[in-house]
Protein backbone atom coordinates (compact mmCIF):
# COMPACT_ATOMS: atom_id res chain seq x y z
CA UNK A 1 0.00 0.00 0.00
CA UNK A 2 1.47 3.30 -0.66
CA UNK A 3 1.89 5.77 2.14
CA UNK A 4 -0.85 7.94 1.40
CA UNK A 5 -3.48 5.62 1.19
CA UNK A 6 -1.69 4.51 4.40
CA UNK A 7 -1.91 7.36 6.55
CA UNK A 8 -5.29 8.01 5.47
CA UNK A 9 -5.90 4.53 6.65
CA UNK A 10 -4.61 5.14 10.32
CA UNK A 11 -5.12 8.59 10.55
CA UNK A 12 -8.40 8.38 12.33
CA UNK A 13 -6.72 5.91 14.77
CA UNK A 14 -3.83 9.24 15.70
CA UNK A 15 -3.61 11.81 18.25
CA UNK A 16 -4.11 15.60 17.67
CA UNK A 17 -0.26 16.11 17.38
CA UNK A 18 0.04 12.96 15.64
CA UNK A 19 -2.35 14.03 12.85
CA UNK A 20 -0.87 17.62 12.39
CA UNK A 21 2.98 16.01 12.00
CA UNK A 22 0.98 13.89 9.14
CA UNK A 23 -0.43 16.66 7.65
CA UNK A 24 3.25 18.18 7.61
CA UNK A 25 4.27 15.47 6.43
CA UNK A 26 2.30 14.43 3.36
CA UNK A 27 2.17 18.54 2.44
CA UNK A 28 6.51 18.29 2.52
CA UNK A 29 7.76 14.22 1.89
CA UNK A 30 10.78 15.10 1.13
CA UNK A 31 11.79 16.60 4.57
CA UNK A 32 11.53 12.78 5.36
CA UNK A 33 13.14 11.55 2.41
CA UNK A 34 15.76 13.68 2.40
CA UNK A 35 16.50 14.24 6.21
CA UNK A 36 17.46 11.83 8.98
CA UNK A 37 14.83 11.87 11.75
CA UNK A 38 16.62 14.49 14.15
CA UNK A 39 16.69 16.76 11.20
CA UNK A 40 13.00 16.11 9.77
CA UNK A 41 11.93 16.67 13.94
CA UNK A 42 13.91 19.99 14.21
CA UNK A 43 12.23 20.90 10.52
CA UNK A 44 8.75 19.51 11.42
CA UNK A 45 9.15 21.02 15.24
CA UNK A 46 8.38 17.79 16.99
CA UNK A 47 10.39 15.15 18.93
CA UNK A 48 12.14 12.39 16.73
CA UNK A 49 11.00 10.02 19.32
CA UNK A 50 7.23 11.37 18.37
CA UNK A 51 8.10 10.91 14.84
CA UNK A 52 9.44 7.13 15.41
CA UNK A 53 6.07 6.77 17.63
CA UNK A 54 3.95 7.33 14.71
CA UNK A 55 6.07 5.69 12.27
CA UNK A 56 4.94 2.23 14.01
CA UNK A 57 1.46 3.48 14.69
CA UNK A 58 1.30 3.66 10.56
CA UNK A 59 2.40 -0.01 10.66
CA UNK A 60 5.85 0.93 9.78
CA UNK A 61 9.22 -0.77 11.34
CA UNK A 62 10.65 2.73 11.89
CA UNK A 63 11.74 5.70 10.27
CA UNK A 64 14.12 4.23 7.80
CA UNK A 65 10.89 1.84 6.53
CA UNK A 66 8.67 5.58 6.39
CA UNK A 67 11.91 7.23 4.36
CA UNK A 68 12.73 4.55 1.99
CA UNK A 69 8.61 4.12 1.33
CA UNK A 70 8.18 7.59 0.69
CA UNK A 71 10.95 7.70 -1.76
CA UNK A 72 9.96 5.28 -3.62
CA UNK A 73 6.46 6.49 -3.72
CA UNK A 74 7.57 9.55 -5.52
CA UNK A 75 10.51 8.12 -7.66
CA UNK A 76 8.04 7.86 -10.55
CA UNK A 77 7.02 11.50 -10.42
CA UNK A 78 8.68 14.83 -11.11
CA UNK A 79 7.31 16.67 -8.46
CA UNK A 80 4.32 16.13 -5.62
CA UNK A 81 1.27 14.95 -7.35
CA UNK A 82 -0.72 17.64 -8.27
CA UNK A 83 -4.42 18.69 -7.27
CA UNK A 84 -6.19 20.40 -10.06
CA UNK A 85 -8.06 23.46 -8.95
CA UNK A 86 -11.67 22.91 -10.64
CA UNK A 87 -14.43 23.21 -8.04
CA UNK A 88 -13.94 23.70 -4.23
CA UNK A 89 -15.17 19.90 -4.41
CA UNK A 90 -14.28 18.33 -7.39
CA UNK A 91 -10.96 16.63 -5.61
CA UNK A 92 -13.58 14.84 -2.86
CA UNK A 93 -15.51 13.38 -6.50
CA UNK A 94 -12.53 12.61 -8.02
CA UNK A 95 -11.03 10.91 -5.39
CA UNK A 96 -13.73 8.54 -4.49
CA UNK A 97 -14.47 7.84 -8.38
CA UNK A 98 -10.97 7.04 -8.54
CA UNK A 99 -11.55 4.36 -5.60
CA UNK A 100 -14.71 2.75 -7.20
CA UNK A 101 -13.14 2.86 -10.50
CA UNK A 102 -10.32 0.74 -8.75
CA UNK A 103 -13.37 -1.38 -6.78
CA UNK A 104 -15.15 -1.74 -10.15
CA UNK A 105 -11.79 -3.46 -11.71
CA UNK A 106 -10.83 -5.94 -9.18
CA UNK A 107 -12.41 -9.11 -9.71
CA UNK A 108 -14.28 -10.03 -6.45
CA UNK A 109 -16.95 -12.20 -8.54
CA UNK A 110 -15.87 -16.01 -7.18
CA UNK A 111 -15.07 -15.14 -3.48
CA UNK A 112 -18.78 -13.45 -3.58
CA UNK A 113 -20.27 -15.88 -5.15
CA UNK A 114 -18.97 -18.31 -2.19
CA UNK A 115 -19.70 -16.00 0.70
CA UNK A 116 -23.24 -16.23 -0.74
CA UNK A 117 -23.21 -19.68 -0.38
CA UNK A 118 -22.29 -19.32 2.98
CA UNK A 119 -24.98 -16.63 3.59
CA UNK A 120 -28.07 -19.29 1.89
CA UNK A 121 -26.71 -22.20 4.26
CA UNK A 122 -25.34 -20.55 7.87
CA UNK A 123 -26.66 -18.60 10.25
CA UNK A 124 -24.75 -15.07 9.56
CA UNK A 125 -23.48 -12.04 11.96
CA UNK A 126 -22.50 -8.73 10.40
CA UNK A 127 -19.91 -7.17 12.75
CA UNK A 128 -18.47 -3.79 13.06
CA UNK A 129 -16.86 -1.38 15.16
CA UNK A 130 -17.35 2.33 15.18
CA UNK A 131 -17.76 3.57 11.60
CA UNK A 132 -17.61 0.00 10.27
CA UNK A 133 -20.52 -0.86 11.56
CA UNK A 134 -22.65 1.12 9.08
CA UNK A 135 -21.97 -1.03 6.23
CA UNK A 136 -22.41 -4.01 8.58
CA UNK A 137 -26.25 -2.50 9.18
CA UNK A 138 -26.63 -1.62 5.79
CA UNK A 139 -26.12 -5.63 4.89
CA UNK A 140 -28.38 -6.38 7.38
CA UNK A 141 -30.67 -4.04 6.45
CA UNK A 142 -30.63 -4.90 2.43
CA UNK A 143 -30.85 -8.98 3.72
CA UNK A 144 -34.03 -7.83 5.79
CA UNK A 145 -35.55 -6.27 2.34
CA UNK A 146 -34.65 -10.09 0.67
CA UNK A 147 -36.82 -11.80 3.83
CA UNK A 148 -33.58 -12.85 5.48
CA UNK A 149 -32.74 -12.39 8.97
CA UNK A 150 -28.94 -11.60 10.11
CA UNK A 151 -27.91 -10.43 13.44
CA UNK A 152 -25.59 -7.06 13.38
CA UNK A 153 -23.05 -6.86 16.04
CA UNK A 154 -21.82 -3.35 16.58
CA UNK A 155 -20.40 -3.22 20.08
CA UNK A 156 -17.56 -4.88 21.77
CA UNK A 157 -19.69 -7.05 24.65
CA UNK A 158 -21.65 -8.62 22.28
CA UNK A 159 -18.93 -9.79 19.61
CA UNK A 160 -17.00 -10.89 22.92
CA UNK A 161 -19.78 -13.33 23.68
CA UNK A 162 -20.61 -15.09 20.48
CA UNK A 163 -18.06 -17.35 20.67
CA UNK A 164 -20.66 -19.10 23.18
CA UNK A 165 -23.04 -19.71 20.30
CA UNK A 166 -20.49 -20.01 17.42
CA UNK A 167 -20.54 -23.69 15.45
CA UNK A 168 -19.76 -24.91 12.17
CA UNK A 169 -23.59 -23.41 11.36
CA UNK A 170 -22.55 -20.01 11.92
CA UNK A 171 -20.65 -17.41 9.13
CA UNK A 172 -19.49 -14.14 10.86
CA UNK A 173 -18.73 -11.33 8.01
CA UNK A 174 -16.71 -8.63 9.58
CA UNK A 175 -16.72 -5.02 8.59
CA UNK A 176 -13.00 -3.32 9.64
CA UNK A 177 -11.51 -0.60 7.39
CA UNK A 178 -8.11 -1.01 9.55
CA UNK A 179 -8.72 -4.81 11.36
CA UNK A 180 -6.35 -4.39 13.67
CA UNK A 181 -8.37 -4.35 17.09
CA UNK A 182 -6.84 -7.23 19.60
CA UNK A 183 -10.40 -8.08 21.17
CA UNK A 184 -11.87 -8.78 17.05
CA UNK A 185 -8.48 -10.87 16.32
CA UNK A 186 -9.03 -12.93 20.03
CA UNK A 187 -12.72 -13.25 19.13
CA UNK A 188 -12.05 -14.79 15.04
CA UNK A 189 -9.43 -16.92 16.63
CA UNK A 190 -12.72 -18.31 18.87
CA UNK A 191 -14.76 -18.59 16.08
CA UNK A 192 -12.61 -20.76 13.90
CA UNK A 193 -11.68 -22.93 17.08
CA UNK A 194 -15.76 -23.83 16.85
CA UNK A 195 -15.46 -24.46 12.73
CA UNK A 196 -17.49 -21.62 11.70
CA UNK A 197 -16.74 -19.48 8.63
CA UNK A 198 -14.98 -15.95 8.98
CA UNK A 199 -15.04 -13.40 6.01
CA UNK A 200 -13.21 -10.16 6.46
CA UNK A 201 -13.95 -6.79 4.47
CA UNK A 202 -11.39 -4.28 5.17
CA UNK A 203 -9.31 -1.60 3.36
CA UNK A 204 -6.06 -2.79 5.27
CA UNK A 205 -3.57 -5.41 3.23
CA UNK A 206 -1.23 -5.88 5.99
CA UNK A 207 -4.02 -6.83 8.68
CA UNK A 208 -2.84 -9.55 11.13
CA UNK A 209 -6.54 -10.92 10.55
CA UNK A 210 -5.45 -12.53 7.35
CA UNK A 211 -4.06 -15.76 8.66
CA UNK A 212 -7.34 -16.78 10.53
CA UNK A 213 -10.15 -15.73 7.65
CA UNK A 214 -11.56 -18.22 5.30
CA UNK A 215 -12.14 -15.23 3.15
CA UNK A 216 -11.06 -11.71 2.70
CA UNK A 217 -11.63 -8.87 0.28
CA UNK A 218 -9.14 -5.75 0.23
CA UNK A 219 -11.06 -2.58 -1.06
CA UNK A 220 -9.88 0.37 -2.35
CA UNK A 221 -8.97 3.03 0.05
CA UNK A 222 -9.12 7.36 -0.59
CA UNK A 223 -6.59 9.42 -0.18
CA UNK A 224 -6.01 12.98 1.79
CA UNK A 225 -7.60 16.12 0.33
CA UNK A 226 -5.56 19.27 0.49
CA UNK A 227 -7.38 22.02 1.98
CA UNK A 228 -6.97 25.02 0.02
CA UNK A 229 -4.93 28.25 1.97
CA UNK A 230 -4.13 25.99 4.76
CA UNK A 231 -1.46 23.22 5.10
CA UNK A 232 -4.14 20.64 6.75
CA UNK A 233 -5.54 17.75 4.94
CA UNK A 234 -9.32 16.57 4.97
CA UNK A 235 -9.20 12.71 5.28
CA UNK A 236 -12.46 11.22 3.45
CA UNK A 237 -13.95 7.93 4.97
CA UNK A 238 -13.98 4.96 3.04
CA UNK A 239 -17.49 4.12 3.63
CA UNK A 240 -18.96 4.68 0.16
CA UNK A 241 -17.08 2.20 -0.69
CA UNK A 242 -18.20 -0.21 1.58
CA UNK A 243 -21.70 0.51 1.07
CA UNK A 244 -21.15 -0.22 -2.61
CA UNK A 245 -19.51 -3.36 -1.99
CA UNK A 246 -22.54 -4.47 0.01
CA UNK A 247 -24.91 -3.55 -3.07
CA UNK A 248 -22.21 -6.42 -5.44
CA UNK A 249 -23.00 -9.12 -2.41
CA UNK A 250 -26.87 -8.36 -2.22
CA UNK A 251 -26.88 -8.43 -6.17
CA UNK A 252 -25.47 -12.00 -6.23
CA UNK A 253 -27.44 -13.05 -3.16
CA UNK A 254 -30.61 -12.14 -5.26
CA UNK A 255 -29.04 -13.51 -8.19
CA UNK A 256 -28.46 -16.94 -6.56
CA UNK A 257 -32.11 -17.37 -4.85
Amino acid sequence: MDPIKKVSLYYTQLTKSEKATCDKIISEPFVIIENSILDAANYFNVSSSSISRLCKKLGYKGYSELRYTLSEYYKPHNDLISIKKESKYSNIINNYQSSFELLKATTYDTQIKTLVKYMHSKKTYALGLGLSSLPAKLLSHELYVEKQWIDCIDDNVRMNLLHHIADENSLFIIFSVIAKHKDMLEAIKKWKNRNSKVVLITSNPDTPFLPYVDISFILPSTTPIPIENTHSFHYLNNIPIYSAFVEFIIYIYIQTQ
